[in-house]
């Protein structure tokens, strides 16, 4: 049997993965990234289930601080590339209203 020790060190390799996909994130390969981080979501879930039903609180607390750094980073990162991609959109809504507007005024013009 897998000592508790070790699955923590795997459920922590996993979420370096997780950090690792977050960085090189792009709208290039958003699909493929997307898919491989759902996947690891889903095995991170069903390892943490795991660990609760197969151990108690108190030993499962001695490693929370160190997952929960490593899970705090993540949500960092989600919320850096929602903020960058969202500054994105608001720079093309404001170059399309400009468009717009120009277009408007070339047509007044005639």
């Amino acid at each position: 049997m897998e000592s508790l020790e070790n699955k923590i060190e795997k459920l922590g390799a996993t979420l370096n993965s997780v950090g690792l996909e977050l960085e090189s994130f792009g709208d290039d390969n958003f699909d493929k990234k997307i898919e491989r981080l759902s996947f690891l979501r889903d095995w991170v879930n069903k390892q943490r289930q795991d660990l609760i039903a197969e151990y108690d609180k108190e030993a499962l607390k001695v490693y929370n601080i160190e997952l929960d750094k490593q899970i705090k980073q993540i949500h960092e990162k989600f919320d850096n590339i929602i903020e960058s991609n969202k500054k994105t959109q608001k720079e093309v809504s404001v170059q399309l209203k400009n468009l717009l507007n120009n277009k408007k005024l070339a047509n007044y013009q005639r």
